[in-house]
C-alpha cells in the first residue's frame, strides 16, 4: 500500500487508473480500425466519378457503421460498469475523503466519458451524412461533371444539396476535433490529480 493512503483510497486510485487506461485503449482501437478503412479516400473526386467508386465508398461506410455500432455498444456497457464501480468505491471511503475525490476527479471522469459519448453521436451523424452525399452522387450521376478536381452539378438545387452535405461533414469533423482535444485535456487533468494524490500519500 502507498504510504499514508487508506485501503479505500488505494482501491479508488487503482480503479481510476484502470478505467482511464481502458478508455484510452478503446479509443485507440477504434482509431486503428477506422484507419484501416482509409476514410480519407472516400471524398476523392476520382472515386465519386464512377458508379463503381461510389459503390465502394458506400460499402466502406457500411463497414464503418458496423464497426461504430460495435464500439458504441461496448462503450455504453463500459461506462455503466465504470460509474457503478466509482460509486461503490466512493461509498467505501470516509465522507470527507469521498467529497475530495468527487470534486477532484469523478466530475472530470464523468465529463470525459460524456465527451466520448458525444463523439459517438457525432460519428453517427457523420456516417448518415456521408451516406446521403454518396447516394445523391449515385442517383444524379448524369447531372454533374468533374471540374478542376471537384464535382460540379449543372442544376443549382442539386449543387446546393451537395455543398450543404459537404459543409455538414466538415462541421461534424470540427466538432469531433474539438471533442478530442477536450477529452485529451480532461485525461491529463485526471492523471495530474492522481499523480498529486500519490505524491502526497508517499510523502513522510
Amino acid at each position: 500500500m502507498t504510504v499514508g493512503m487508506q485501503p479505500g483510497e488505494l482501491a479508488f486510485v487503482q480503479l481510476a487508473r484502470r478505467i482511464g487506461a481502458m478508455a484510452q485503449h478503446a479509443s485507440a482501437l477504434y482509431g486503428q480500425a477506422q484507419a484501416a478503412l482509409q476514410l480519407d479516400q472516400l471524398l476523392l473526386p476520382e472515386r465519386m466519378a464512377t458508379a463503381e467508386g461510389t459503390r465502394r465508398s458506400l460499402d466502406t461506410l457500411a463497414e464503418l457503421r458496423t464497426l461504430h455500432e460495435q464500439h458504441k455498444k461496448m462503450f455504453a456497457g463500459f461506462t455503466t460498469a465504470a460509474m457503478g464501480q466509482f460509486k461503490d468505491a466512493l461509498a467505501a471511503m470516509p465522507a470527507a475523503k469521498a467529497r475530495e475525490y468527487q470534486q477532484g476527479l469523478v466530475g472530470g471522469l464523468e465529463a470525459r466519458l460524456a465527451g466520448q459519448a458525444r463523439f459517438y453521436q457525432d460519428r453517427d451523424e457523420w456516417i448518415a451524412t456521408a451516406i446521403a452525399l454518396f447516394t445523391l452522387v449515385d442517383e444524379q450521376r448524369g447531372a454533374f461533371d468533374i471540374t478542376a478536381g471537384a464535382i460540379a452539378f449543372d442544376d443549382d438545387a442539386l449543387a446546393d444539396r451537395y455543398n450543404a452535405l459537404l459543409d455538414a461533414l466538415e462541421a461534424i469533423h470540427q466538432r469531433e476535433v474539438a471533442s478530442f482535444r477536450e477529452t485529451t485535456a480532461r485525461a491529463l487533468t485526471a492523471n495530474a490529480f492522481l499523480d498529486a494524490v500519490e505524491r502526497g500519500a508517499a510523502s513522510p
